[in-house]
């Protein structure tokens, strides 16, 4: 039989999860890596990268996108048919915060007594307030002026508890099961709140900014493919029409090369081909591949948080003086990125999983950004 007689819009093995799912998530954790390690290239090795591989690696910037809009996906499907009220909100709450903080403070931690050692981030300078702002993911300027916390990646985890402690709210109140608009209008008023003077700079560049679009974007998703399953007959044609918007914008964003901040155009150049990806990956045919790759994507969260600690060692080696025989750049590059993410990736089982079991007695862990357990 044709397997794209009777697709299936959405592809979830025995454990609840969607595979589709699970290979976008290790595929913008592996975006990211690369953009970091092209990074450290572009600074410390002698060999420059290609312009087109200067391109793509610029281009992984986008992962985080990628991430967001999947975790509003999925955060829509894990509450779509929750109960209103203070118990359900709580419990919502209380899944993601122990999916988030555990493993990152372990992470800022761990690079913090690096810093105070004297062995990582010699030039930076961290008060008091930045590092207990670090520590609650709370956005507070530093000596610099970046609002970055210490463990770099931590900015975009401020969004992800933004989002989480939105949608508590709106399972508070019982909106989640009025429609789209009472999702997004919460999201809309804070926003326009966050624009008076009064309100910090550092709460102002999560609640105001446009990315807090992308996570509505993968709301959206997730509720159009709840509300309107496209029919078995109409699946291919739809899937040929997202593959090529979704090229064409990919297109675009490879050839407009990086983009800098969290403005408007770092919706539209990135956040839109993401949503097109997301929404492509869940309306593909099951693959057994997808379901081989699935333990990367159980790892994403680990790799997203780890791999700093090595790209920041190959940035110091290659800083002392190491040649790499004079090895071509896209072929350290390669080496490179795909070494980061493997090691990296055993941060999931020496230190995620066993932190989520302690606390939740469970032994499941999920992705904060996009989790990967649907209960």
């Amino acid at each position: 039989m044709n397997q794209f007689a009777t697709p299936k819009p959405v592809v979830q093995t025995g454990h609840g999860k969607l595979d589709s799912i699970q290979a976008l998530r290790a595929v913008a954790a592996f975006a990211v890596v690369v953009h970091h390690v092209g990074l450290t290239l572009d600074s410390y090795y002698s060999a420059s990268l290609s312009s087109t591989l200067a391109l793509l690696a610029g281009l992984g910037a986008a992962g985080v996108d990628l991430f967001f809009v999947i975790s509003g996906y999925i955060i829509f499907r894990s509450t779509s048919k929750l109960e209103s009220g203070f118990s359900s909100a709580r419990n919502f709450l209380r899944k993601r915060v122990l999916r988030i903080y555990p493993a990152y403070w372990i992470w800022t931690s761990v690079l913090l007594l690096m810093w105070l050692g004297g062995l990582a981030l010699k030039s930076h300078q961290y008060s008091l307030s930045v590092i207990a702002g670090s520590y609650l993911l709370i956005p507070v300027t530093r000596a610099d002026g970046s609002l970055h916390p210490v463990l770099d990646q931590g900015w975009t985890l401020s969004f992800e508890m933004y989002f989480y402690l939105v949608f508590s709210s709106i399972i508070l109140l019982g909106w989640l099961k009025k429609g789209l608009a009472w999702i997004a209008l919460p999201f809309l008023l804070i926003a326009c709140a966050g624009l008076l003077p009064a309100i910090p700079s550092g709460i102002r560049s999560v609640v105001s900014s446009p990315l807090v679009a992308e996570f509505l974007l993968g709301v959206c998703i997730g509720w159009a493919l709840s509300k309107h399953q496209p029919a078995s007959q109409s699946l291919r044609p739809i899937r040929w029409a997202l593959m090529a918007i979704g090229a064409g914008l990919f297109a675009f964003a490879f050839l407009r090369g990086e983009v800098e901040g969290t403005g408007i155009d770092r919706l539209v150049i990135y956040g839109f081909p993401s949503a097109v990806l997301v929404t492509l990956a869940l309306l593909a045919p099951s693959a057994p591949l997808l379901r081989r790759a699935s333990w990367l994507g159980d790892a994403s969260y680990s790799i997203y948080l780890t791999h700093g600690f090595f790209t920041l060692a190959l940035g110091t080696l290659l800083k002392g003086g190491l040649s790499l025989g004079g090895a071509p750049a896209g072929l350290v590059l390669t080496v490179a990125s795909v070494a980061i993410l493997l090691i990296s990736s055993t941060a999931y089982w020496l230190v995620e999983k066993p932190v989520a079991r302690l606390l939740t007695g469970s032994g499941k862990s999920g992705n904060p950004v996009a989790a990967s357990t649907l209960t």
